[in-house]
C-alpha cells in the first residue's frame, strides 16, 4: 500500500487513486426484510452494491456460548458500535483500509470481542462487503484527493439496541494502557460447568477476581492522572475509586457464605451475590470503563462476568 506522497500524508490503509463517490456503494435507501430490523439508508451505503447483502441470525448456543465477532475502536468511536468482523485485524493498515474506516472516525486503539452473558440467545443483523471510502490527509485532516480506502472485508452490522456484553483488549498494533501493576489474575480452579454444583473454591475464586478488580479501580484514578489518560476531570476519575468499596463488600460476602454452603440460606445468598456482579459489570463497562483505561481493567471485568455466569448456570 502506498502511504506517502510529496504533497500529503495519507492515513493508514490508504491506497493510491482518487475516491469516486458512489462508485461501488449501495443506493441511499433503507434495506428492509420482514422479521428483521431495518438497515438504515445511512448505513446501507457502507456496503457494496454488486454483492448480496444478507440478513443473518447470529446464534448464541447455551448460557456460556458466544458468537465471536470483533471490532476495533477508540476515540471518537466506542466499543458498542454496530460494525463487526469475523476475525480481528492484525495490522493498522488492514483495519483502516479493508474496513474503510477514516482515521478521524476511529483511533482503533482497542479490540472489542462480542460476548454473551446468557440474556440474549439470537441477534438479527446484516452482513455484506465493505464499500470504499475517502482517505484522510493526516496533515490537514481533510479528505485526500489522491488516495482512498478500498474496503472489501465482510462486515456485520448489528443494530444498537441488540448489542450484548463485550470484552475489550488493546489492538494488535496499540500499546497496552493497563495501569501499572495490574496483571491478569489466573484463578486456581476452573469455573463450574453448567449443571454441576458450585463449590466453596469456585466462590472463593470469584471473590479473588472481585478483590483484584476492586484494587485496580481503587488505584486507577491516580494511574490515569499520571498517564495522562482520556479522563482529565478529577471527579470523573474518582468514579473508579468509588466502585472499589462495593466490590470489596461483595467479595467478603462471597467468602463468608462459601464457608457454609451446606446451609440453604448461605448457598442462596452466595449465588445472589454472584448474580449481582453481572449488572454491576455492565455498569462498569458502560459508564466507567469506556471513558477510561480499558485494557486490563476491562479484562478483569470480563473475567468476573465469565465466572458469575458460570456460577449462575451451575446447579443449585
Amino acid at each position: 500500500m502506498s502511504r506517502k506522497a510529496d504533497d500529503e500524508i495519507p492515513q493508514p490503509g490508504a491506497v493510491a487513486g482518487s475516491y469516486e463517490a458512489n462508485k461501488n456503494s449501495r443506493a441511499y435507501r433503507d434495506v428492509t426484510q420482514s422479521g428483521w430490523p431495518d438497515l438504515p439508508a445511512s448505513q446501507a451505503v457502507n456496503f457494496v452494491k454488486d454483492t448480496p447483502l444478507e440478513p443473518v441470525t447470529l446464534v448464541v448456543a447455551g448460557r456460556m456460548g458466544s458468537q465471536e465477532l470483533y471490532r476495533n475502536w477508540g476515540d471518537p468511536a466506542w466499543d458498542l458500535g454496530s460494525y463487526w468482523t469475523d476475525k480481528p485485524f492484525e495490522t493498522e493498515d488492514d483495519f483502516y483500509g479493508l474496513a474503510a474506516v477514516e482515521k478521524t472516525w476511529n483511533s482503533g486503539q482497542y479490540l472489542a470481542l462480542l460476548k454473551n452473558t446468557g440474556l440474549l440467545t439470537e441477534i438479527k443483523a446484516w452482513r455484506g462487503v465493505t464499500a470504499v471510502q475517502p482517505a484522510i490527509d493526516m496533515a490537514t485532516k481533510a479528505p485526500s484527493p489522491n488516495y482512498h480506502l478500498p474496503g472489501g472485508v465482510i462486515q456485520t452490522f448489528i443494530p444498537y439496541n441488540t448489542l450484548p456484553y463485550v470484552v475489550n483488549t488493546p489492538s494488535a498494533w496499540a500499546p497496552s494502557d493497563a495501569p501499572p501493576g495490574l496483571a491478569r489474575l489466573a484463578p486456581k480452579v476452573a469455573p463450574p460447568a453448567p449443571g454441576t454444583a458450585a463449590h466453596k473454591t469456585h466462590y472463593e475464586a470469584l471473590a479473588d477476581l472481585v478483590d483484584h478488580l476492586a484494587a485496580a479501580l481503587g488505584g486507577a484514578s491516580g494511574a490515569l492522572a499520571n498517564a495522562g489518560a482520556r479522563i482529565a476531570d478529577a471527579s470523573a476519575r474518582a468514579k473508579f475509586a468509588e466502585q472499589a468499596a462495593p466490590l470489596e463488600r461483595i467479595a467478603a460476602g462471597l467468602r463468608a457464605n462459601a464457608s457454609n454452603l451446606t446451609s440453604t440460606g448461605a448457598r442462596a445468598q452466595a449465588r445472589l451475590l454472584a448474580q449481582s456482579l453481572i449488572p454491576l459489570a455492565r455498569y462498569l463497562d458502560g459508564t466507567i470503563i469506556r471513558s477510561g483505561p480499558g485494557g486490563a481493567i476491562d479484562g478483569a471485568v470480563a473475567d468476573i462476568v465469565k465466572w458469575a455466569c458460570a456460577i449462575d448456570a451451575a446447579a443449585p
